[in-house]
Parts: C-alpha cells; sequence; structure tokens
C-alpha cells in the first residue's frame, strides 16, 4: 500500500519559504530539513498543480528581485572563458550577442559539453584533448520513454487488492509476456486525487512550528477558503500511466517507434492482459519523451574524472554541473541535491567544485579510447 501526504498550499509555500532560507548556510539548511519522524510511513507526496509548482513558485518569487533577469526560449551558442575578465562569456541566438558572467551553472548533456570545451579550447589556441572528447562521446547516452496517461471514469476500476503505488516490469519478464516492452504501470490516482487512496494529512503542526515568519503565500494562485487536503484531482475516476520504451529501445530507429495513437493502443492491451481492464478510457493522452532519461555506461566514473578536470583547465572553476547527466542519479531529488550545492559553492567562491569533482581516476580502471575498437585495459 502506498502511504501519501498532500500538501494544501500553505503548506506548500510554507516549504518552498524554508527552502529559499536555507539556501543561507549549510549549518541553517540542515536544520530546517522536515522532520524525518514526521515523513515515517510516507513514500509519496504530491503537489496540487504538479511538481510545476514548485517552478511557478520560485519564479514568482526570484522576478520581485530587481538584479535578477530570467530569459526565456534563449538559446546559447557558445560558452568560454575570457581570461581578461576572469569570466565565463555566453553567446545567445539569434541575434549572437555575447554577456559576461562570474560563474555558469549548466545541466546540459555531455554533447553540449563537448561543443563548450572545444571552444574553450580553440579560444586559448588548442585543441580538445582525445581523452576529453571521448570522455563527453561515451557518457552522452540516453533512452527515449513513451508515456501514456489514461483517465477512466470508473472510480472503482483497480480492485482493493490493487490499490498502492503501481508496478514495474524487470528485464526478466520475457518478451512474449510483454510485446509492448512496457517498464511499468503507475497508479495514479491512489497518489494525486483519489480522496479514499491510502492517505494520511500533512503534518500541519510542524509546517506551522518551524517557521515563525511564513510569509507570503509563494502559490501562484491560491485557492480561498479551503480546509483540508487539497488533492490535484476535482472529479472522482481511475487515472493509470503506462512506460514504455528506455533500454527496450536503445537500439532502435526513430522509424521504428511506435505513434502516440499506437503507444494508446498497446497501453490498453497491456491493461487488458495483465489487470484485465476492458473499459475504454475517457481520456487518452501519449507523449514520446526522447533522450529524457541519461544511462550510466562501464566506465561513468572515469569519464566524470576525466571531465571534471577539463572543466577546471578550461573554465578555472567557473563552470559547474548540474542536473540528471552529471550525478549518475536521474531522479527529482538529486537534480536539487547538485544544484542547491552549486548554488552554494557560487555563493561561498568554492572555484574547485565542478559539480562532478568527487570522481577519481583509478590505477585499476578500464580506459576507453578513442578508437574504432572496443575498450581496452590500461594502467594509468
Amino acid at each position: 500500500m502506498v502511504n501519501r501526504v498532500t500538501l494544501t498550499p500553505v503548506n506548500v509555500a510554507l516549504h518552498v519559504h524554508r527552502q529559499i532560507l536555507a539556501l543561507q548556510s549549510r549549518e541553517t539548511y540542515f536544520k530546517r530539513v522536515p522532520n524525518l519522524d514526521s515523513f515515517a510511513e510516507v513514500s509519496v507526496y504530491t503537489f496540487r498543480r504538479g511538481l510545476g509548482q514548485i517552478t511557478s513558485a520560485l519564479e514568482q518569487e526570484l522576478s520581485k528581485n530587481k538584479n535578477i533577469t530570467i530569459l526565456r526560449s534563449a538559446e546559447v551558442k557558445d560558452v568560454e572563458f575570457n581570461d581578461s575578465k576572469n569570466q565565463v562569456s555566453v553567446t545567445q541566438m539569434p541575434a549572437g550577442t555575447t554577456s559576461n558572467y562570474d560563474y555558469v551553472v549548466s545541466t546540459l548533456g555531455p554533447r553540449t559539453l563537448k561543443q563548450f570545451l572545444t571552444s574553450g579550447a580553440q579560444a586559448s589556441g588548442s585543441t580538445l584533448d582525445p581523452k576529453v572528447a571521448n570522455a563527453c562521446e561515451h557518457s552522452d547516452c540516453s533512452v527515449n520513454v513513451m508515456v501514456i496517461n489514461l483517465y477512466y471514469n470508473n472510480p472503482d476500476l483497480l480492485p482493493p487488492s490493487l490499490r498502492g503505488f503501481g508496478y514495474l516490469i524487470p528485464r526478466s519478464v520475457p518478451l512474449e509476456q510483454n510485446p509492448e516492452r512496457a517498464l511499468g504501470v503507475l497508479f495514479s490516482s491512489e497518489t494525486s486525487g483519489r480522496s479514499d487512496a491510502a492517505a494520511s494529512p500533512a503534518d500541519g503542526s510542524y509546517f506551522e512550528s518551524i517557521d515563525s515568519d511564513p510569509g507570503s503565500p509563494l502559490d501562484p494562485d491560491p485557492p480561498h477558503g479551503e480546509s483540508g487536503p487539497v488533492l490535484q484531482d476535482t472529479a472522482p475516476g481511475t487515472k493509470l500511466t503506462v512506460m514504455m520504451g528506455g533500454h527496450w529501445w536503445s537500439e532502435w530507429a526513430p522509424s521504428d517507434l511506435p505513434t502516440e495513437q499506437q503507444a494508446i493502443e498497446m497501453a490498453q492491451t497491456l491493461l487488458r492482459r495483465h489487470l484485465n481492464i476492458k473499459e475504454s478510457p475517457a481520456v487518452a493522452k501519449a507523449r514520446l519523451n526522447r533522450n529524457c532519461i541519461p544511462q550510466y555506461p562501464v566506465g561513468y566514473a572515469q569519464d566524470m574524472a576525466t571531465i571534471h578536470e577539463a572543466i577546471m583547465s578550461t573554465f578555472h572553476g567557473r563552470l559547474k554541473l548540474a542536473g540528471p547527466w552529471w550525478r549518475g542519479a536521474p531522479g527529482m531529488s538529486d537534480c536539487v541535491l547538485s544544484a542547491r550545492e552549486s548554488a552554494w559553492a557560487i555563493r561561498d567562491k568554492e572555484d574547485e567544485y565542478t559539480g562532478v569533482q568527487g570522481y577519481r581516476h583509478e590505477a585499476w580502471a578500464r580506459t576507453h579510447v578513442p578508437t574504432k575498437t572496443t575498450s581496452t585495459e590500461r594502467m594509468e
């Protein structure tokens, strides 16, 4: 059984407010993290408008500061180090304008980083080390995932015995039992919408006591006059999410991937076979997310160590890396952690911090050489 906690808009505001205050210091943060005892039985928590509510709240709060400029749809052409100013120069498209910054945080993948490092090497009159280029290319692995969302009018579509988060389909399941090449099924209404789902209310007393000055709500559109948990869904029914592809599609050409309509039909077939669901969904939507989940190949740690050294040599610690590509874990919690640590490093001017500074070369490790042959054992 899944245990869910739903945060009211006020509690969302308090939590985000705490996170902003926590950036003042590591000590402050660790004193203000939620009491883990109050979340001991919780495995999932939701926001009324989804995770985008956090981004919207932060955008609204940051926009109040006159010294912050948010550029939208601003394509970055190049990133180089400006030796004369000891800053990072960022060239934007389509105008080709260049701006200088004390620090830059990149959440882009290895392929784009290789471009930045190549430009940096050329600017200094040299070429990119083949080991660095190979490390970027070798670690640039990701998979496509098709996500199908299905909504049924019947709120009792799932029997009580199947209540919970959902299930994943391991690689050990043979293809004849998983011809759709599905990754798993989530019982979405169990964690975001059912008023009778296994849930526990937010620990209001804790949220109220930890902040003597809660500040103004950060919810862009907070509801008024509502009491109790505010759920994401306002209509009864059952939401299911089917995920397909991933490692199953690693070697597939783009033309081999199913269309969105085909994916919806495949998802219904899977649910009929696995859960005996024969009803047709009232709403069905599918979206192909290309290269959405990074994969970490053998030798990843060595690649990161090489990339760290290249960033230090080219950008002198002024370029930081964050996001799912660089910490060996694609989850949101890991991304938040790397972003927060990057912010601390910039504030404290810790130029030795790159986001991948924790990786070190090992003498026994397998080194990938830039040849057409497979990797070779080499002692360093």
